[in-house]
């Protein structure tokens, strides 16, 4: 009975947490309009004037780890989603959580998991039964890697991304540069992102 309970509970909030995500953040959910784009790896970056809006460079800008902010051990999908949305930071507010394929070109290191390496779920491939595969558990070995060694930017922890299948929202644990799908209600971290055009 409490395994029914349960089951209930996380499906309730997983919708909730859906139908939250899809009004407020419906044009970043999932978006296709940034799978070709080439992203430039800087945490702070300004973009130049273009002559035309032609073969410009589009870049894009992370935030500080929110729990740094807010102190917890981790949060919940949806937090994380409200916090990015919600967040004031460097002169903008246009933040939100990245996507699968944005929070990936983070990972260095690992050759399977980095952008364009044999794993192959991404922002467009995102079936859990398709596109997760084995070559997605990146560089898991028995020894936790605390040092940030396959983060551009150092993380270790396992964030959250904004990419979802069904019933799970993707993860990348930045211990072994591990891309899966977790529960909504779990707690990990996260970062934000803008993006400049």
């Amino acid at each position: 009975m409490r395994t029914i309970f349960f089951l209930i509970v996380t499906c309730t909030l997983f919708v909730t947490s859906c139908g939250y995500y899809e009004t407020h953040y419906k044009d970043s959910y999932r978006p296709e309009e940034y799978t070709d784009i080439d992203y430039t790896d800087t945490e702070d970056t300004e973009t130049e004037d273009a002559d035309s809006n032609e073969d410009h460079e589009i870049t894009y800008e992370w935030s500080y780890l929110i729990l740094d902010d807010l102190g917890y051990v981790g949060v919940t999908w949806q937090t994380a989603n409200e916090y990015c949305y919600n967040l004031v930071y460097n002169g903008h507010d246009d933040w939100r959580l990245p996507t699968l394929s944005e929070l990936r070109q983070l990972i260095i290191n690992c050759p399977e998991t980095e952008t364009g390496g044999e794993c192959p779920v991404s922002d467009v491939c995102y079936s859990a039964e398709t596109c997760l595969t084995d070559s997605c558990k990146g560089c898991l070995s028995s020894e936790n890697k605390m040092n940030g060694q396959y983060s551009s930017l150092g993380d270790w922890d396992r964030m959250w991304t904004a990419t979802f299948d069904i019933f799970s929202v993707y993860v990348i644990d930045f211990q072994h540069a591990w891309i899966y799908d977790g529960v909504p209600g779990d707690s990990y971290n996260a970062r934000c992102i803008r993006v400049n055009y």
